[in-house]
């Protein structure tokens, strides 16, 4: 069997390498199902927008939308008060709307004994009008709307469909045709028309697309306070209005006034019907009531959507890219631990490192022995020296498993070396467990036996290295040559 071209240290690059591009693609995978599933949600969400009304024969003639009421000006209103009994103006629409606001209904009172005297619009500067009866009557009828400002457009914005599980809005809008003003306070209105304001698109720029509205109604009398309120049956919606709420009216702006409303729908599937009221406020006998001036029933179709089948094809271009891409850096990263691998392997026959246990006297060979311990470093062996002295207890556990278990011993030899009782028996310990024994030489020390004591006269038959200060590397290279590097 040949083995491997490839390192350890590459084989397991290109193992995370691939383990890494499955995770990822899992991840995208999710991703992409993740997204297809939103994408699904969104579109239930959206609603479609159209125009379903739900009108009388009598809202159409020829063809074409005609208004639904049409406005009374504030003298018509208070004529119309000269009822005994002053009731809100009944609506024309058709009766199939089912919900209906409660209405303000003043008692039935005694005819009056004469008529209820009825100011112009221009009355009082600030057009309020203020009508009262006679004593046998009793019934006094305050418009607090305040004064007419001018005339305006209603737009009624909503959702003819929505779906069972999500929510929709209708919304109200009134914005100004013309607005009233007086130079003095007992001089004629002046209608002034209001230009609408448009800004000019800048280059390159995107543009906001308009609005379009369900229905539009134009020559609506505008008055400082007005309201809105929105109907429905509570089977069919939530949010709607269950009154006309006097409380609830705003203060008109200059730029018009906006009504919202929030509706959910209530389970029930099928059409429903909805009204929009537009209202003032009176007060009758000093109770604030609302006077309806304007309404627009219509309808929204409740609607279960049904869920689209998934995709069969789903888009892996984007997962093909990203693997490749980790393809291709995993080779990267392999070759480049090959070549670091190839470039810091140690040059010797065996793959691991030589082991050598220097022995030395500290007293004469500590800084040769230093440096022939970095040499040897360096050069790829691993050299164990003791560079403290150890106790008793510390010698039988620390330098005895050293010798054990080092290929090489490195005995460095002085005049006086032999002297030391730790030299001798880390020698004898060596020739006991049969190590590669090397003598190096130095300071003139000559490998005699009668230099060598008895125990060590076997040393003498190893090939000894002199180490000298000129002839030092070629030393060290004699040593490493001998230890296998």
């Amino acid at each position: 069997m040949s083995k491997s071209p490839l390192s350890p240290q590459a084989r397991t690059a290109l193992y995370i390498a691939i383990g890494l591009a499955i995770i990822i693609g899992l991840v995208i995978m999710v991703m992409s199902v993740g997204q297809q599933l939103s994408t699904f949600i969104e579109r239930g969400q959206t609603t479609q927008t159209g125009v379903s009304v739900v009108a009388t024969n009598s809202d159409f003639e020829n063809g074409s939308p005609t208004p639904r009421q049409p406005q009374p000006s504030p003298t018509e209103r208070a004529v119309e008060l000269n009822d005994p009994t002053p009731t809100v103006e009944p609506s024309n629409t058709a009766s199939s709307v089912r919900p209906s606001p409660t209405m303000a209904i003043v008692p039935e009172v005694t005819p009056p004994l004469q008529p209820i005297q009825i100011p112009t619009q221009n009355a009082t500067p600030d057009n309020v009008m203020q009508i009262t009866t006679s004593q046998a009557t009793n019934v006094e009828i305050v418009d607090q709307s305040g004064a007419v400002v001018g005339v305006g457009v209603l737009r009624v914005y909503y959702a003819d469909t929505v779906s069972a599980q999500n929510t929709t809005r209708v919304e109200l809008e009134l914005r100004f045709i013309e607005k009233f003003v007086t130079a003095t306070p007992s001089s004629p209105i002046t209608a002034i028309p209001v230009t609408p304001a448009t800004s000019t698109p800048q280059p390159m720029r995107p543009t906001a697309t308009p609005r379009i509205s369900q229905h539009e109604e134009t020559g609506v009398l505008v008055q400082q306070l007005m309201g809105a309120s929105l109907f429905c049956s509570p089977d069919s919606f939530s949010g709607c209005d269950t009154i006309a709420d006097p409380a609830d009216f705003i203060l008109i702006s200059e730029g018009g006034a906006f009504w919202s409303w929030t509706l959910r729908p209530q389970v029930i599937t099928g059409v429903h019907d909805l009204r929009l009221e537009l209202w003032t406020l009176v007060s009758i006998n000093g109770q604030t009531r609302t006077n309806t001036l304007w309404q627009y029933p219509f309808s929204i179709t409740v609607t279960d959507i049904p869920t689209p089948p998934p995709s069969s094809e789903p888009d892996n271009s984007l997962l093909i890219v990203l693997v490749g891409v980790i393809g291709i850096s995993a080779m990267i990263l392999i070759f480049y631990i090959q070549r670091k691998t190839s470039q810091s392997a140690p040059k010797h026959i065996n793959s691991n490192k030589p082991t050598v246990f220097l022995s030395y006297r500290r007293k004469v060979s500590w800084a040769v022995a230093l440096k022939l311990h970095e040499s040897l470093t360096e050069k790829g062996a691993d050299v164990f020296m003791d560079m403290e002295d150890l106790g008793e207890g510390q010698f039988a556990q620390k330098l005895v498993d050293e010798i054990q278990k080092r290929d090489y011993f490195v005995l460095l030899l002085a005049p006086d070396t032999l002297k030391s009782e730790w030299v001798m028996r880390e020698a004898q310990l060596a020739m006991k467990a049969g190590k590669r024994i090397i003598p190096v030489l130095t300071d003139g020390f000559t490998l005699a036996e009668e230099n060598l004591p008895t125990e060590l006269k076997g040393i003498s038959s190893h090939n000894a290295v002199t180490i000298t200060l000129e002839f030092y590397d070629a030393g060290i290279n004699r040593i490493a040559k001998f230890i296998g590097l």
